[in-house]
């Protein structure tokens, strides 16, 4: 039972603060480490008790009542109150299907894994697949959050040039200030590897080259600075035409130039170009 007794301890604290630290950032909130740390006792101190309730009935009640309890010292006074409490309800029922799931892999018995302390094999399993499991979820998080800003600020957009005609996605960034000190007209930057495919092998090499701008009268090269504070060139070109899609239909906009850049564009949500906030 001494044994039994440290490992509720160890796992049921390592757990609930995995748990609520990972609530924090789902929620974006700012780990509060002394709220956790209360938490986490809270939490072990009762689970100590769990084998001594015989009732299941009791049992549902009692982690009911410490769900409140825990949702309280973590998430009062705070924004979203209830939606960081059913966000730490659901990591719970998942960290503790991980946990059922290690024990079942180890025992093969459903009953020997609802009881995973009492296994006889490393705590350190236990806790290991919980920290994966963790670790999946706060990246997961991240990649959510990004999709979620990037979503409303996508735009599909067509555009003709060099003689082709071609369907992009791009992000309208409200960063972007560039502007062609020859013409005057905003500037996007399209990726170079978007281009791929879409014009053909002889433009693209000249282009890789480092000679663009013989491909067409009004194409030339452009400085920039990046956001490292450096020095970088990318490659105007005049578009034929360039319709930006929105939900009430296309905008047909000529007055863009289009800086080709050999840096990749990465994000949560795929896009091909940087899209000037002049076009809206």
């Amino acid at each position: 039972m001494s044994a039994y007794i440290e490992y509720v301890i160890l796992d049921n604290f390592t757990v609930t603060c995995l748990i609520a630290s990972l609530t924090y950032r789902i929620m974006l909130k700012r780990t509060n480490r002394i709220r956790t740390l209360v938490a986490s006792l809270t939490g072990t101190a009762v689970a100590v008790f769990y084998p001594f309730v015989k009732n299941d009935v009791l049992v549902i009640i009692i982690k009911l009542a410490l769900w409140i309890v825990l949702s309280l010292i973590l998430f009062l006074k705070k924004e979203k109150f209830f939606m960081c409490a059913l966000t730490f309800l659901g990591l719970t029922f998942l960290f503790g299907g991980v946990m059922f799931g290690i024990g079942f892999v180890v025992s093969g018995d459903v009953s020997a894994a609802m009881r995973v302390n009492m296994l006889d094999f490393p705590v350190s399993v236990i806790i290991a697949g919980v920290f994966i499991c963790w670790l999946a979820v706060k990246k997961i998080s991240v990649k959510f959050h990004r999709m979620r800003d990037l979503g409303g600020v996508i735009y599909d957009f067509s555009l003709s040039v060099l003689g082709n005609t071609m369907k992009f996605r791009g992000l309208m960034d409200t960063g972007n200030r560039l502007y062609d000190k020859v013409s005057g007209l905003p500037v996007i930057v399209l990726s170079a590897k978007s281009l791929m495919g879409n014009i053909s092998d002889e433009q693209f090499r000249i282009m890789f080259s480092g000679r663009g701008d013989t491909l067409q009268p009004q194409a030339h090269y452009m400085e920039i600075s990046t956001v490292a504070g450096g020095k970088n060139k990318i490659l105007l070109l005049k578009p034929d035409a360039f319709v930006l899609y929105s939900a009430g239909g296309g905008n047909i906009l000529y007055d863009v130039m289009v800086g080709v850049s050999f840096s990749p564009l990465k994000d949560a949500i795929g896009y091909d170009a940087i899209l000037h906030p002049a076009l809206i």
